[in-house]
């Protein structure tokens, strides 16, 4: 099994006046069959919701042979980590995903692309 980690910096971010924003450091993704990566996640809180507790989510049904998981900062000034995984016999995917947050109160999200394998018999993720 092929593991390939990506460090990417934070970028400066500015404090949102309330409530909290998400957003994620690689908008367009493309995993190999086999292929796990690491994405940062970036759950930039107002001074309210520093202390809140937020999940972290996909909201959509993942590709047939792909798992998402989550490592949560050690504190909230530092960027999450989403893990995504393709099996060896992960099918051909393009589409769109939904990462969520959620808190007691409220949920924001951001989309991203995921491509899975390549070719010409991509699913459109419907």
């Amino acid at each position: 099994m092929l593991v390939v980690l990506f460090t990417v910096q934070a970028v400066a971010q500015t404090t949102p006046a309330k409530e909290f924003t998400v957003s994620i450091a690689e908008p367009s993704i493309v995993l190999a069959p086999g292929e796990t990566k690491t994405i940062d996640v970036f759950v930039n809180r107002s001074v309210k919701y520093r202390k809140a507790k937020i999940k972290l989510y996909i909201d959509n049904k993942l590709p047939n042979g792909v798992t998402a998981s989550f490592e949560r900062a050690a504190d909230s000034s530092q960027a999450d980590k989403l893990i995504l995984s393709a099996k060896n016999d992960a099918g051909n995917y393009n589409g769109t995903l939904i990462l969520k947050a959620s808190s007691a109160r409220l949920t924001k999200g951001t989309m991203f692309n995921l491509t899975v394998g390549g070719g010409n018999n991509l699913s459109d993720g419907r």
